[in-house]
C-alpha cells in the first residue's frame, strides 16, 4: 500500500510516529557513542598516570616516557577531551 492512498490524518500519524522512532534510534547511537568516549577517556587518564608513575620511577628514562605521555595528550586533544588539570 502506497502512503500517498492513505487519508491525510493517518500520513500524519505514521510520519508523527517515524519522527519518534528515528529520535529514539538517534538518542540510543549518541548515548553509545558517549559510553565509548568515555570509556576511551578513562583508558586515557589511566596510561598517563601509569606514564607520570613511571617516570618517578625511572628517572633515567624520563625522555623516552615523557614523548609517549606527550602522544597520550595529544590523543586527549583530538578527541576533543580535556587536558587533566594535574598533569
Amino acid at each position: 500500500m502506497r502512503i500517498s492512498c492513505l487519508s491525510p490524518k493517518l500520513r500524519l500519524a505514521l510520519n508523527a510516529n517515524y519522527d519518534a522512532l528515528s529520535v529514539k534510534l538517534n538518542w540510543k547511537r549518541f548515548r553509545h557513542y558517549l559510553q565509548e568516549v568515555k570509556m576511551a577517556f578513562e583508558q586515557l587518564k589511566v596510561a598517563i598516570t601509569m606514564l607520570m608513575d613511571e617516570i618517578t620511577q625511572k628517572p633515567e628514562d624520563a625522555h623516552v616516557l615523557q614523548e609517549q605521555l606527550r602522544e597520550k595528550i595529544s590523543e586527549l586533544k583530538t578527541m576533543g577531551l580535556p587536558v587533566p588539570a594535574d598533569i
